[in-house]
């Protein structure tokens, strides 16, 4: 270790460990009290003050999760009106065209009777001239 700065005696050593020990708390214990119970009241409100800004924080994300949430479903109910409405215009589509596929069945009907009404006219006109 190192040298002593000055040489006591064990009974010397003794007194002044004495002495201090009886007169520590004086010095000390009043100071080392209020501050450390002061320091553990600080700690105590930066702990709360850490704990509410962390339950507000988690408050604020649920909230936005929340609203997110809201938001995705308002969206996924548009999307789905407009597959209503595209569902809508393809079946009025499918309509005209079934109307346009009986206007040319009918179509070809009417011209079918009168090529087979001209010819069977045309057939019985030479047979009969």
């Amino acid at each position: 270790m190192g040298e002593a700065a000055m040489n006591l005696t064990p009974e010397q050593l003794t007194t002044i460990g004495e002495y201090v020990r009886g007169h520590i708390h004086e010095w000390i214990g009043p100071q080392s009290d209020t501050s450390l119970s002061e320091r553990d009241l600080d700690q105590r409100e930066r702990i709360i003050r850490v704990e509410e800004s962390l339950k507000l924080g988690f408050e604020q994300s649920d909230n936005r999760f929340n609203d997110l949430i809201h938001q995705m479903d308002k969206r996924f109910e548009q999307v789905d009106k407009r597959f209503e409405q595209v569902d809508k215009r393809f079946e009025q589509v499918d309509k005209r065209f079934e109307q346009v596929d009986k206007r040319f069945s009918q179509m070809f009907s009417y011209y079918t009777t009168g090529i087979i009404f001209l010819t069977v006219m045309m057939s019985v006109y030479k047979f009969l001239v």
